[in-house]
């Protein structure tokens, strides 16, 4: 089955009573627009989304309606540093160092925390910031996303004529 579109969310109205066929993914996958993946009902599912204004596939995102059952996106929890930082300077500190090392980045669910993937010297870094943190599994849905992309590079070049790339 080729999906070029997503129909709706599971949470939306028109699915109320249909039942669930899950196509479950990693977070790092979710913002690709190309997939080949199998449902939890063994349905054979293509997805290449040709739209410019892609921003991730969703927790429960549709992707199609088939046999009364609404095919939906399952994004697989993962362990993840999830920080509370009510320290203002604190704050400005951990997000530097997240947008340095150009990390994945996400609120959690209830808006109050930062959740980023797991990652052991990242660990080290907060405890050696005094930041308050726990390890736990989290669904990073790109609903709740806030850095914009998750690889890209930079460059910059200094007086001398050096450069880095």
């Amino acid at each position: 089955m080729l999906i070029e579109q997503i129909t709706g969310n599971i949470s939306d109205k028109q699915f109320t009573n249909k039942s669930i066929d899950t196509v479950n993914i990693e977070w790092y996958n979710s913002q690709k627009k190309i997939h080949r993946l199998v449902s939890t009902k063994g349905r054979d599912i293509a997805i290449c989304l040709n739209t410019d204004k892609f921003n991730g596939l969703h927790q429960g995102d549709v992707l199609s309606v088939v046999d009364n059952d609404a095919i939906t996106i399952n994004i697989i929890p993962s362990k993840c540093l999830v920080v509370n930082c009510d320290n203002r300077s604190k704050l400005i500190t951990f997000c530097y160092e997240v947008g340095n090392r150009h990390a994945p980045f996400y609120y959690t669910t209830d808006g109050k925390n930062f959740a980023l993937p797991y990652d052991k010297p990242f660990e080290e870094l907060l405890q050696k910031l005094h930041l308050s943190f726990t390890i736990e599994d989290v669904c990073l849905d790109n609903k709740y996303r806030i850095s914009s992309s998750l690889v890209h590079g930079h460059s910059h070049t200094h007086n001398n004529g050096h450069s880095h790339a």
